[in-house]
């Protein structure tokens, strides 16, 4: 189940002035991870959404929607092996490791509007007698433990309990999203901790709502017929955690609700305030809205952007805390929970099929939301962008296709300094133009690669899903995993104002084929990373380090080692001519190369 890629490619993202830094990424493996006890991966299924690693240990545990956890070794990092599989119980949300304990997140049973768990055991050991990895204790949670986090010290973990809404028994349930902190004395995380859980049933979404978009989104309103009388905490839904490095405050990403709770961690844990995160103007920016025309069409539009993050990460940089988000997008929907999970209600509309425009909208701005080739295609949130009579005035899309950096203020406030605008979509377009690689904005869950060209424009494009922040060459780099593209975007975020991206590479289909399938690929375990879940960024020494990437989609686990050295001043912002001519030779480079890879190296399982 391992495919080893031996050596390394150096690429420099020239501009015309040179960069702060030079890379050096090196593919190391591959693993597929196995989706049942069979020892057999198998595409699509879920088997790696989110990892963790133990560096003392050398270990890495994947979990996934297959229910059970895997421990791989590493020996080095081009030699991952399976070393132990647990059944969980029930689908495995998250996965965190400190101090050699190893906590997972599980769903609740018998659906997950129910409690879910976090179950504490002794990490995998070879030891005799040991017998693999025993429970130590476990903790009830709310509704869905979507995420877990432990901060730098073991001493608190936060959980987001996502409280997803459903049809349970006929029923439409929506329990409550909530914070669960949990605390250790001096991170003995082997000892049962003090649990408290946090609602937001202090906040009023009176005040915090505002129908036009800007405030913070809040879906199931009492004059939404199909919900009925839910209230504002029960609509919230977090989803992502991120906590500073002196574990005093928590930020707890609410992805559907476009905003951001702030939770103090101080003796008693309390969510101080619920921020909203704006809206995206598109008017400026382009983006390719059509996945029925055939081509890159990327256009500008008089449209807005919820940034409705995944995934979140914080640093500090000059004396102010900033929190970085991978603006993917979502919306909600309800799902009757059986094995077939018939939709029955979901927050979207294209634009094509909105009939209720209020008096101000244009007669051009009708004529685009009709025409398919521009906005007729597009998925719309229906339930924001109202006036005073609940009719359409502004119409705000899902995610941002981007990745954006807030200064998060001691009054409690998300202050937006820069966003990564249409870049990244942008690059995508320049790396694969006619979609033969299948890399823009994508379909990649199966069938001929081609076919995939352009299939998500009408969704939320490339969908950046995840982020993480390393040191490496004294710049503070950035790593952008991209889910349907499955391309890895890096910036050096040194001056959080002005990022630089410094290359943009396609992590899935390395040999760049197009006439064959996803499904070949995986059977020749040439197939690289679909789905970019989750990442971590291992330093080994200043300039050195692995960035680990879990592919949910492929059910994979790969690690390629990063290497920088200081290459001068940076860019300045107006250099993206010279970047952009540069990035597709690079990429194609590192792309036959890795073919060769494939060639030269027989994959090992």
């Amino acid at each position: 189940m391992r495919c080893n890629f031996i050596g390394a490619l150096a690429f420099l993202a020239l501009a015309p002035t040179a960069l702060a830094v030079q890379l050096t990424i090196t593919p190391e493996s591959s693993f597929y991870v196995p989706s049942s006890f069979d020892g057999v991966p198998e595409l699509g299924v879920g088997a790696g959404e989110q990892f963790d690693y133990d560096t003392d240990a050398r270990l890495a545990y994947v979990i996934g929607e297959t229910g059970i956890l895997n421990v791989l070794r590493f020996p080095d990092m081009s030699s991952p092996e399976l070393v132990f599989s647990m059944d969980v119980g029930n689908t495995g949300t998250d996965v965190e490791v400190c101090n050699g304990v190893v906590a997972v997140a599980i769903e609740g049973a018998p659906t997950k509007q129910d409690n879910g768990t976090v179950v504490f055991h002794q990490g995998w050991s070879a030891e005799p007698g040991r017998g693999g990895m025993p429970e130590l204790y476990e903790v009830t949670t709310m509704a869905l433990p979507d995420m877990i986090h432990f901060s730098n010290d073991c001493s608190v973990m936060v959980i987001a309990n996502e409280g997803e809404a459903g049809i349970t028994n006929g029923s439409f349930v929506n329990p409550p999203g909530g914070v669960t902190v949990l605390k250790w004395v001096n991170g003995d995380v082997s000892q049962p901790p003090t649990v408290q859980h946090l609602d937001f049933s202090a906040f009023s979404g009176e005040e915090l709502y505002n129908a036009d978009g800007t405030g913070v989104l809040w879906s199931y309103r009492p004059d939404n017929s199909v919900a009925g009388e839910d209230s504002f905490a029960q609509d919230l839904e977090p989803e992502y955690v991120a906590i500073t490095e002196d574990a005093s405050m928590a930020y707890v990403i609410l992805q559907e609700n476009n905003a951001v709770a702030f939770v103090s961690l101080g003796e008693t844990p309390k969510v101080e305030a619920i921020a909203p995160l704006g809206l995206k103007d598109w008017s400026s920016l382009t983006m390719d809205a059509s996945n029925v025309d055939g081509k890159v069409n990327m256009a500008s539009y008089p449209i807005w952007g919820a940034y409705q993050p995944d995934t979140i990460q914080t640093f500090s940089s000059g004396g102010k805390q900033y929190l970085v988000t991978a603006n993917e997008g979502d919306s909600k929907e309800y799902l009757v929970d059986n094995p077939d999970e018939t939709e029955f209600w979901i927050e979207e509309v294209r634009g094509a099929d909105i009939a209720n425009f209020g008096p101000d909208v244009s007669q051009e701005m009708r004529d685009m939301l009709a025409d398919e080739s521009q906005l007729g295609r597009l998925k719309f949130l229906s339930r924001h962008g109202l006036d005073e009579n609940g009719m359409m005035a502004k119409f705000i899309t899902m995610g941002g296709r981007s990745v954006t950096i807030f200064e998060m203020t001691d009054d409690f406030r998300a202050v937006k300094v820069w966003d990564s605008g249409d870049e990244i979509e942008r690059k995508h377009a320049e790396m694969d133009p006619d979609g033969a690689r299948g890399l823009f904005n994508p379909e990649q869950e199966g069938g001929f690669i081609a076919a995939g060209f352009d299939q998500r424009s009408d969704d939320k494009g490339v969908e950046t899903e995840t982020v993480a922040l390393g040191m490496c060459g004294g710049a503070h780099l950035l790593f952008v995993g991209n889910e349907r593209s499955s391309a890895l975007t890096i910036y050096d975020i040194t001056d959080p104002a002005a990022p630089v991206m410094l290359e943009q590479v396609p992590l899935a289909n390395p040999t760049g084929q197009g006439n064959t399938t996803w499904e070949a690929l995986h059977a020749e375990r040439a197939l690289g990373v679909i789905d970019p879940e989750s990442m971590k960024y291992v330093a080994m020494d200043d300039t050195n380090g692995h960035l680990m990437v879990a592919g949910a989609v492929s059910g994979t686990l790969s690690t390629l080692k990063i290497s920088c050295e200081d290459g001068g001043s940076a860019p300045s912002q107006d250099s993206g001519a010279g970047l952009s001519a540069l990035t597709a030779p690079i990429s194609l480079l590192l792309s036959t190369l890795l073919a060769l890879m494939l060639v030269l190296n027989e994959p090992r399982f």
